[in-house]
């Protein structure tokens, strides 16, 4: 069985009442991404948090007390990015799904970025999540060496669902109070 019938297990959920996410929409996100990535068929969690959960975790995990848009929980100590750190791990992983990890995305905060760079939730979501998905893969941006190849990857991904009309984002997220107001 190729990689392209192989199916991604995403479990997405929302703890915020300020938004709804389209779940098939987002598991199909991150399965082409991960095709895309050549991951196989990797389980991974998606969780959509409020802004005093998101700054709880990243307190917690990362030490900065402050609300972030994403963050990602690793299961793995990857090597370099995208290959796994052993032939050993390597064999486990093969045709078998393996939990890649969590990715946490604070939709208030997703809002924020896009309004101040003029591009629709949607689109932030999904930036937001091949960002989180990248550092799951061991991609990293702490250094400017780190940082290109994680920016070309995220790029690639990007322009690959861009070019899908309407973009593959598209429908992905929407808030419950504007859809409110208009009514």
């Amino acid at each position: 069985m190729g990689s392209s019938t192989r199916t991604c297990e995403i479990d997405v959920s929302m703890t915020t009442r300020s938004y709804r996410v389209q779940t098939t929409r987002i598991q199909s996100l991150l399965t082409s991404a991960c095709h895309t990535l050549k991951l196989g068929n990797p389980m991974l969690d998606v969780r959509f948090v409020g802004l005093s959960r998101m700054r709880s975790l990243n307190r917690s995990f990362m030490g900065k007390d402050r609300s972030t848009d994403v963050l990602s929980f690793p299961q793995f100590d990857w090597s370099s990015p995208a290959r796994p750190p052993s032939a050993t791990t390597v064999k486990k992983l093969v045709g078998q799904p393996f939990h890649l990890g969590d990715i946490v995305i604070c939709p208030d905060r997703a809002k924020a970025n896009a309004q101040g760079i003029g591009h629709s939730l949607d689109r932030e979501v999904c930036f937001l999540l091949i960002h989180g998905l990248l550092h799951l893969c061991g991609y990293d941006h702490m250094s400017k060496k780190d940082e290109q190849p994680m920016l070309k990857q995220q790029r690639r991904i990007m322009s690959q669902f861009s070019k899908k009309r309407p973009p593959l984002w598209s429908g992905c997220i929407r808030n419950n109070s504007e859809r409110k107001s208009r009514k």
